[in-house]
């Protein structure tokens, strides 16, 4: 279904997709299982949210860095 809805792609784009279904069949499959884990498991729903926060912190902390060297100078 995701496929009819999703943006019409080239030859080339289709063709390198159906080779790595073939290759690696696993791989589309557990992007919706982790979705689906995150919604059913609350356990898991707590540690992607630490993830995520730690991500935040550490994509936020070098523009705090770079700012306060800016006032500095």
């Amino acid at each position: 279904m995701d496929q009819t809805e999703a943006p019409i792609a080239s030859k080339s784009e289709m063709d390198m997709v159906e080779k790595l279904e073939k290759e690696h069949p696993a791989r589309s499959s557990p992007i919706v299982e982790d979705n689906d884990d995150e919604t059913s498991g609350e356990d898991d729903e707590d540690e992607d949210d630490e993830e995520e926060e730690a991500i935040v912190i550490d994509k936020s902390h070098p523009s705090l860095i770079q700012s306060s060297s800016r006032t500095n100078r």
